[in-house]
């Protein structure tokens, strides 16, 4: 079991028991913590939890990215009192993301962010320094969600999940966060209920706002965004909320190459039987 998996079976316990975490790490920290929120715009309520994993541990060139590799979340009391009803009803009218933020310098890499989208690969590299250096004001996001959460601040014994409503400032996904990273992404970071996305880090390229900023899909298998054998298609990882509340990040395992050509010869040959079988 690599390092990913096991985190991901040490965060599902946690939380089962009522011990997780409680405060996210938040882009000041210079290690931030991923974190799923999921939100009712009509309603004007929003949830979030403290995943348990640290962007340090969670690399899109380290085992983030290998092949075979799922983490699930199971949904805990919170989710399932607040939206378990409209998950199992109406999971289009719920939105979710998730995402972790390290702002801590300048410049290439001074910044880094984890990312949710459906967006493309081709689009969410259009992302510029300038606005990229902005996702940053999300942080009031985190922080006024750590003021939420069960315990005392700071407190790392009680439940690491919090919900908050329009009255609660920046607490409220809507007014901390929003779809697009306080309208500074190129892209949607959210999806309904019972989607999937894909995952990105993006970071900045280098200290000049006008250049594109550096970006990397998750599932990959390489940092190039070199493409896998899979029909000259992306491998790519995703993050998909059930409508039962839980969570899971994925990464497809890439077929080995004699999978491969057992599949082509395969197909080959019902070719063949099939122009035998046309008449003459």
């Amino acid at each position: 079991m690599n390092k990913i998996k096991s985190l991901a079976v040490a965060v599902t316990l946690a939380i089962a028991a009522g011990a997780a975490h409680a405060d996210i790490a938040d882009a000041t920290t210079g290690n931030g913590e991923l974190f799923l929120s999921v939100y009712d715009s009509v309603a004007k309520v929003s949830y979030i939890r403290d995943l348990s994993i640290f962007m340090d541990d969670f690399l899109p060139t380290g085992t983030a990215s290998a092949p075979g590799t799922t983490l699930t979340f199971s949904a805990d009391t919170l989710l399932n009192t607040t939206f378990g009803a409209q998950l199992a009803s109406n999971p289009s009218s719920l939105n979710w993301v998730v995402g972790a933020m390290d702002n801590t310098g300048s410049g290439a890499n001074g910044q880094r962010y984890l990312s949710t989208t459906n967006a493309s690969l081709t689009t969410v590299k259009t992302q510029g320094n300038a606005n990229l250096t902005q996702f940053g004001g999300a942080n009031s996001f985190i922080t006024d969600s750590n003021a939420n959460l069960p315990g005392a601040f700071g407190d790392v014994a009680a439940a690491g999940s919090a919900t908050a409503g329009s009255a609660d400032g920046f607490a409220y996904f809507e007014n901390g966060m929003g779809t697009n990273w306080v309208a500074k992404s190129v892209f949607n970071a959210t999806a309904a209920a019972g989607q999937s996305m894909s995952f990105f880090f993006l970071t900045p390229s280098s200290t000049s706002g006008l250049a594109k900023a550096s970006v990397t899909q998750y599932g990959f298998a390489d940092a190039t965004d070199s493409l896998v054998p899979n029909g000259n298609t992306f491998e790519a990882a995703t993050w998909t909320l059930g409508t039962d509340g839980t969570l899971t990040y994925q990464v497809a395992a890439v077929p080995e190459a004699e999978t491969w050509a057992l599949f082509t010869a395969g197909l080959l040959m019902l070719g063949a039987v099939a122009r035998r079988k046309l008449p003459a």
